[in-house]
């Protein structure tokens, strides 16, 4: 009883961490080259590098050397001195210049990188190999290669002594065995992968012995750090201990083909299947969490082109290589992963209700909003908990349209919407309650931004004005734009902060920044005039954030400016002083004094000191172009959220790999955005 209520447990936790990783899925921005980039082919079936850092390629169509810009081909030429054959099936990159390379039924070569030459084994050559059908190629020595074939087979090729010895396993009714894979354990001892399942292979006695109760038809074996061996083939995916002679079978993996395994440096595990695309596991103990799926989408112009993977290699600068079936040659660069990004699925309920996003909140219980243009969303230990008007039960949600979100001092959690009014979270019975122009008279049922001051008022920023609401008196004040008066310069209000420490509050709008004192709640104008130098750069003020008692950073459809509050000079910073866009949707300021800008065209990080910026575009993981005019939050601990038209980033400004770019070689071609 107590190991059925074990098992019960075990698939519950892992059904709820499966939802919860689903929801954090890894992003990936793939680069893909094809035989339209130069490829010799699209197949990739091995990838390495060789010491001077030239990517090799090897596909069923020729060998490919890549410098970062271009591909030189590697084909059969009967006429002249070659690789044997097109068709490659491994390749071994054994260091002193020298590579290694299987091929089909072609034999062995060894391609001397100086040169470009290529030695050829086969079975006409001193010393020969018997079985000319390779599959896979290993060495755990620069004197002895290992050769798998077909017929059971497996050649020892001592490099040292230019000799070849043959083994063959010895077969019962005739059972044809094709040896797919190679590797050691700690102990030296060789393994293989073949279609009658896992063989242990005795180097001394020249002995082999079946593993009972194996798989079948495997294909590859990788060493796990825990010393086990990950066994991967048509019937899914498995661990191995060589001690006991043990597998335990990853029950989610079960009959999908699994064409390659790696580890990372990180020691993160990838997997490649045929069909069912890559599944990763973000863990240093394996089995410890289910594997996130990445499949092919049309929709995502960088991600996978196809869910038939052949092949995982990753270079010496972390760089991941994923090769197709017939779809060409993905580049994954890690560092995008810093990016946390989350965003819409369709068939998971745990993921944010839609991919646009137009407000971010992390409460003081640190329960993360998520405002979309359908639905609020609430972070939960098993991903986001949808509110909507069109579900079934009576939430209070009025309108689906989430613009604003904001807490309170009293930790109360405020959403603005399009047209449903103010809401107010009752957490004790997670539903909301409404303040709209008919209950409450507020100007507007269109609530764009919502900020405190220190008396306890509510500012709220609409379609019609300025409103400042008391939520504990129910008073209501409107400041609306006047030609005739000292007002608001218009009544279409993006952004609002409160200056503590000069006692104001800064509003933003469709017609210039205005400062409103609370003293004599009296307005100031700033404006956008190409004949004045201390204006603004637009009229259009998207985005405010308050640096200190001097400094206000002012976000417009013209760039950004920086205000100094005591003097009112301006400095302007736009496109034509490396602003990615002048489109300023969002600025928050990290620990560290940098400036993070979202616009049009990406997020840029900004050096107010040194005028130095740095940008990152969907390459470097960002959800896309696309940022959302005042979807941006920024938590206490530091942690920065922005949102945008595919989901929403999460990352920490100190932890981002930002350190500059090693120095460029003419082997290869970095983008450091």
């Amino acid at each position: 009883m107590r190991a059925i209520k074990t098992i019960i447990t075990y698939k519950i936790i892992s059904f709820l961490l499966l939802f919860h990783i689903s929801s954090l899925a890894l992003p990936l921005y793939l680069d893909t080259y094809t035989n339209e980039q130069g490829l010799s082919q699209n197949s990739i079936t091995c990838s390495t590098t060789d010491d001077k850092g030239f990517h090799w390629f090897a596909t069923q169509g020729g060998l490919n050397r890549f410098d970062g810009y271009e591909f030189k081909h590697y084909k059969f030429n009967p006429s002249h001195p070659s690789i044997s054959g097109n068709w490659i099936t491994d390749c071994v990159n054994i260091a002193n210049g020298k590579i290694w390379l299987a091929t089909t039924s072609n034999g062995l070569n060894i391609l001397n990188t100086e040169t470009g030459q290529f030695s050829v084994y086969n079975k006409h050559s001193i010393p020969s190999i018997a079985n000319e059908r390779i599959s896979s190629i290993t060495s755990n020595s620069p004197q002895v290669l290992w050769i798998a074939h077909d017929k059971g087979q497996l050649t020892r090729f001592n490099t040292s002594k230019n000799t070849t010895k043959l083994f063959t396993y010895p077969t019962q009714n005739q059972v044809a065995i094709v040896f797919k894979d190679i590797t050691f354990d700690q102990q030296n001892n060789i393994w293989l992968a073949s279609n009658n399942g896992l063989i242990k292979f005795d180097a001394k006695t020249g002995v082999f012995k079946h593993i009972p109760n194996s798989p079948k038809q495997l294909w590859q074996l990788k060493k796990a750090p825990n010393g086990k061996l990950i066994v991967g083939g048509k019937e899914g995916l498995s661990m191995f201990d060589p001690n006991t002679l043990a597998f335990s079978h990853f029950e989610q993996l079960k009959n999908i083909w699994v064409t390659d395994i790696l580890l990372d440096a990180e020691q993160n595990l990838w997997i490649s299947t045929y069909g069912n695309g890559l599944y990763h596991q973000p863990t240093k103990t394996l089995f410890g969490q289910q594997f996130q799926q990445i499949i092919h989408s049309a929709d995502l112009k960088h991600g996978l082109a196809s869910n038939h993977l052949l092949s995982l290699y990753q270079d010496p600068l972390g760089i991941i290589w994923i090769g197709t079936d017939g779809y060409g040659l993905h580049r994954y660069d890690k560092r995008q992963a810093q990016f946390g990004h989350q965003k819409h699925r369709k068939n998971n309920l745990r993921s944010i209700s839609s991919d646009f996003v137009r407000a971010i909140l992390k409460d003081s219980n640190n329960l993360l909003w998520v405002g979309t243009r359908d639905g609020l969303n609430k972070q939960t230990d098993t991903g986001f908990k949808r509110y909507k008007t069109d579900e079934n039960r009576n939430t209070g949600l009025t309108n689906n349209n989430i613009f604003s979100l904001y807490e309170d001092a009293d930790k109360r959690v405020w959403v603005g919407t399009y047209g449903g009014g103010l809401l107010l979270y009752n957490s004790a019975d997670d539903t909301f309650s409404a303040f709209t122009v008919k209950s409450h008279q507020l100007s507007s049922n269109r609530i764009y931004a919502i900020e405190g001051d220190q008396s306890g008022n509510l500012w709220l920023g609409s379609n019609k004005g300025l409103t400042r609401f008391n939520p504990n008196t129910l008073q209501v004040t409107h400041f609306k734009y006047n030609a005739d008066e000292n007002s608001i310069s218009n009544n279409t209000v993006f952004s609002i902060t409160h200056d503590n420490y000069n006692n104001v509050i800064w509003v933003g709008t469709r017609a210039g920044l205005n400062k409103f004192s609370l003293d004599d709640e009296t307005f100031t104008h700033y404006r956008s005039d190409l004949k004045k130098p201390n204006s603004l750069t637009h009229d259009m003020v998207t985005s405010l954030h308050l640096q200190d008692e001097n400094t206000l950073w002012v976000g417009t459809f013209g760039g950004l400016n920086k205000l100094n509050i005591q003097t009112n000079k301006v400095i302007k910073i736009t496109e034509f002083d490396g602003l990615l866009n002048d489109n300023i949707f969002a600025i928050k300021q990290d620990s560290s004094g940098y400036l993070w800008l979202s616009s049009n065209q990406g997020l840029t990080r900004y050096a107010p000191q040194t005028q130095k910026m740095q940008h990152f575009l969907p390459a470097s993981g960002i959800q896309h172009t696309s940022f959302i005019l005042g979807a941006a939050f920024q938590a206490d601990d530091g942690e920065l959220f922005f949102g945008g038209i595919n989901g929403f980033n999460q990352f920490d400004p100190l932890k981002l790999a930002l350190s500059s770019p090693p120095p460029r070689t003419r082997y290869h071609r970095f983008t450091y955005l």
